[in-house]
C-alpha cells in the first residue's frame, strides 16, 4: 500500500511540474501575444491553463483518498470472508435432545459492501 501511494504522489509530483512549466509557458505565450495585439489569443491560454491547474488539483487530491479507499476495501474484504465462513455453520440438532430436538440452527450474517472509489471527471 505504502508503495502504491509513493508512486502515486511521485506521479502526481510530475504532473505539478508538468504543470508548472505549462503555466510558464502560456505566460510567456500570453506577454507576447499581448504585446502583439492578440488579446483574443491570449485570453484563451489563460482559460485554458487555468483549466489545466484545476484538473491537476482534482486528480492530486483523488489519488490519495483513492489509496485510502482501498485499503478500506480490503479489510472489508477480509471481514466478509470471515463472514461467508461463519455463514456456513449448520448444526441439526438430534430429535432425543428435550425441548430442542429435531431443530436446527445456523449463522446468517449479511456481507460489508464495498466503499466506492471517486470517479474521473465527476
Amino acid at each position: 500500500m505504502w508503495n502504491t501511494i509513493k508512486t502515486t504522489l511521485s506521479g502526481k509530483w510530475n504532473e505539478i511540474a508538468t504543470t508548472s512549466q505549462g503555466i510558464w509557458d502560456s505566460i510567456v505565450t500570453y506577454i507576447n501575444t499581448t504585446f502583439s495585439g492578440n488579446w483574443s489569443s491570449a485570453w484563451s491560454n489563460i482559460v485554458r491553463e487555468f483549466g489545466d491547474i484545476w484538473d491537476g488539483l482534482k486528480n492530486l487530491a483523488r489519488a490519495p483518498v483513492n489509496a485510502v479507499i482501498g485499503f478500506l476495501n480490503t479489510l472489508i474484504s477480509g471481514v466478509n470472508t470471515a463472514i461467508r465462513a461463519l455463514n456456513k455453520i449448520h448444526v441439526d440438532i438430534p430429535d432425543w435432545i428435550p425441548g430442542v430436538g429435531g431443530k436446527s440452527w445456523s449463522v446468517h450474517l449479511d456481507t460489508i459492501d464495498s466503499i466506492p472509489k471517486l470517479a474521473t471527471g465527476g
